[in-house]
This record gives structure tokens, sequence and C-alpha cells, in this order.
């Protein structure tokens, strides 16, 4: 009887064994990990900078408009003589040699003028290296010896002449020409109505169909 009992004795005391064990164990409370990053020992990267908006293209600089300027004078025009305001071309119309050796005679101009009158200039050159001296050089021989012959009519112009019957005109004051030198010689006469003449001056071929500016 009593070895019967023992085991269940035995049982019973085991179980209230695990009771006061059980009783005695505190449960701790679950810990709460911290999730943040630990603070990291580097400095925190500055923002960029804001983007600056950008400048607005310079204004293409404006070049003022060239002024107009006079031109010079050309100064390759030989010096004129006689009519104020007006000018010999550099080029002559014509050259023809003149009967004197060594001297030719250029028509430089034939233009209108004032008074209802044509002038006609001309030059004489020595190309030479001595003066030469010949009667024809002389006022008479060029100035009053030249003439125009009007293109259509065929008409003939004698210089122009003053109230003391003097040729309207200006040659030479002697009957020499200096080496090398340009005698500048015109003369003024009645204006021909054709736009065409010829021209006679005293030692030289006619200068046909030249027209008058």
């Amino acid at each position: 009887m009593i070895c019967r009992r023992l085991p269940l004795a035995l049982a019973f005391a085991c179980a209230c064994a695990l009771i006061v064990v059980n009783c005695g164990t505190s449960q701790d409370p679950p810990v709460t990990v911290d999730q943040q990053a630990p603070a990291s020992s580097q400095p925190a990267a500055e923002p960029p900078p804001a983007a600056q908006p950008a400048a607005p293209p310079a204004p293409a600089p404006t070049t003022p408009p060239a002024t107009e300027s006079t031109p010079p004078p050309d100064a390759s025009l030989p010096a004129t003589s006689g009519t104020a305001g007006s000018t010999t071309p550099a080029q002559p119309i014509a050259v023809e040699d003149h009967e004197v050796s060594g001297v030719q005679v250029a028509l430089m101009d034939v233009r209108r003028t004032s008074g209802d009158t044509v002038t006609v200039r001309v030059q004489f050159r020595n190309t030479t290296d001595k003066q030469l001296t010949n009667p024809i050089f002389s006022s008479s021989n060029i100035v009053t010896d030249m003439y125009l012959v009007d293109g259509t009519s065929k008409k003939k112009y004698l210089v122009v002449r003053d109230a003391e019957d003097k040729p309207v005109g200006y040659y030479g004051p002697s009957q020499t020409v200096a080496a090398k030198a340009v005698l500048q010689v015109w003369a003024r006469f009645p204006a021909p109505t054709s736009p065409k003449i010829m021209i006679s001056v005293p030692g030289v071929p006619p200068f046909e169909d030249v027209p008058i500016n």
C-alpha cells in the first residue's frame, strides 16, 4: 500500500517544485533597440550654392554710320591760269607734236564759260634738256592765231577781243620755253552751236571732233 502511494507523492512533489520555480522567475520586458543611425563624426556637407541666373548677353556694339567726307583735291592737276574756279584735267584730251622739234602741244580742256563763250586750254611742253626760242611761241602766234571751226556749220570762230582790241587769253611772256618746262596757254572764243568742234593751234595739226564740256 505504501509502495503504491510513493510514486504519486513523488510526482506531486515534482509538480509543486516546477510551480515554485516558474513563480520565482521574473520575465523582463523586451529590450527596444534604438534603430536610429549613430551620429557621424564627419561634418555635414554644405548644400551646393544656388544656381545664379545667367547674365544676359552684352549688346553688340553699334558702329556709327560713316560720315561722308569731301575728297581732297587732286594734287596731280596742274595749276590753272585764267578763269577762277575752273580746273585743268590731269590727262590731256589729245597730244600733237609741234613743228619745232622736241615740243608737244597738249589739248587739256574745252569748256563752255560765261557770256556764251568757250574756253580752250593747251600746254606747250618742251621735252628737251635745253631751252627753245622761236617766234612761234610769242603771243601773236599762239592766242591770236588760234581758232575754232563748228563741226556742223563749218563756221570759223576767232578769239574774243576786249574793248582795247586785245585777245582774251594767256600766253607766254617771251618767245622762249625753258628746258623741260610747260607753257600754259588759254584762249576764249564765241560758243559754236555744234557740240563738237575743230580746234586749230599754230604749229600742230588741228584737233578734230573735240566735244565741248
